[in-house]
């Protein structure tokens, strides 16, 4: 055989053994190459997420940010005594995991897990977040820093060295605080009738309506010779419980309130529902606990005088018949204050101060100053 022909023999085997490895590799990828680029980071969560029972978030030094249970018909923080959790960001944060997709594979090198925020959360300054689905049907993953420019963000499967980066950046909160729900009430102040504060030495404040759709608040015995601020100037009172949402939750049982020294706040609406807030502030922090109820009282007030004969056509007679009051039907109130004291009882809750200020408004604060 000459040489020629030897060189092509031996390049037609090389060529061969080239074609053969490049078909294996496109078949058969090797776990974490290049050809897993495009998949998602988590496989099956999309499809598992609305089954979870649970999910924990851990940072730096392996410090529980928040874990979150499901209760009865809603999610739970442990940290916080198994309150209401912020259900809105769970969610978020599912759907971005459920929709992140590896888009470039970068370190493995622990030594550079840092530069990504990807370093396992047992260290004292970690810098990324464990996040921990179930129990244990998914691995947990470690997500690392945001890279804004790309809507992407680090990550890293806590069990394997290799991370990525992933489509989908998301700020993951880091206080415990963040998780928990912390919309209190948001009742319409056009629905209130009527505000009576309570002091504890006393003094009592009222602010109401005479009819249902009147624009300002009036205030009950003013001083003679007194005046008010401005027509509106009860308004913010009444307002209280619109957009009412707390900074902190504590057990009744912890103490952070005590039973004395309180001012109560009861807000009655033209429906019959009735609201009390009784408030403290202690140590530079303000706190209030909540009840509700109903006032039958108060809803018939406000309903429509009953229709004589006259007014409705009926036959004249020399005898009226008998008018029977009106009595208001205060079921779904009812449902409505039942509720309301299966969220807030056992519990005390950290107001913001400009709240608590107008839960604890005097006659002073209303009026113009003295001359």
């Amino acid at each position: 055989m000459s040489g020629r022909h030897l060189s092509v023999l031996v390049a037609a085997a090389i060529l061969a053994l080239i074609t053969a490895f490049w078909a294996s590799s496109v078949r058969e990828p090797a776990p974490g190459s290049a050809a897993g680029i495009g998949s998602d980071l988590l496989p099956g969560l999309a499809d598992a997420a609305n089954g979870l029972q649970r999910v924990r978030l851990v940072g730096a030094g392996n410090e529980s940010i928040a874990t979150l249970v499901r209760a009865d018909g809603y999610w739970a923080l442990e940290e916080k005594q198994g309150y209401r959790a912020n259900v809105g960001e769970l969610r978020t944060l599912l759907q971005k995991l459920s929709e992140a997709k590896l888009l470039e594979e970068k370190t493995s090198n622990p030594a550079y897990y840092e530069r990504l925020g990807v370093e396992p959360v047992g260290e004292a300054d970690a810098g990324g977040i464990r996040v921990e689905l179930g129990g244990g049907e998914f691995p947990a993953v470690i997500l690392g820093d945001q890279v804004a420019t790309r809507d992407a963000m680090y990550a890293r499967l806590a069990d394997e060295e290799k991370s990525w980066l992933v489509s989908g950046g998301h700020f993951v909160p880091r206080e415990t605080g963040l998780w928990l729900d912390t919309s209190l009430l948001d009742v319409d102040a056009a629905r209130i009738a009527e505000v009576e504060i309570l002091h504890p030495d006393g003094e009592r404040v009222v602010v109401s309506k005479s009819e249902f759709g009147q624009a300002d608040f009036e205030v009950e015995g003013i001083p003679a010779g007194r005046e008010l601020q401005r027509n509106n100037v009860a308004n913010p009172v009444g307002a209280v419980l619109q957009n009412f949402s707390f900074d902190d939750v504590f057990a009744a049982s912890d103490g952070v309130m005590s039973d004395e020294g309180l001012t109560r706040t009861v807000y009655r609406a033209f429906d019959g529902l009735e609201i009390a807030v009784e408030s403290q502030a202690r140590d530079d922090k303000y706190y209030a606990r909540i009840s509700a109820g109903t006032n039958a009282a108060v809803a018939a007030r406000y309903l429509p005088e009953p229709e004589t004969d006259a007014e409705t056509g009926g036959e004249s007679t020399d005898v009226p018949a008998p008018v029977t009051p009106s009595v208001p039907d205060l079921t779904a109130v009812a449902a409505e204050a039942e509720s309301l004291n299966d969220r807030f009882d056992g519990w005390v809750y950290e107001v913001p101060k400009f709240k608590f200020d107008y839960l604890n408004r005097r006659m002073a604060d209303l009026l113009k100053a003295a001359e």
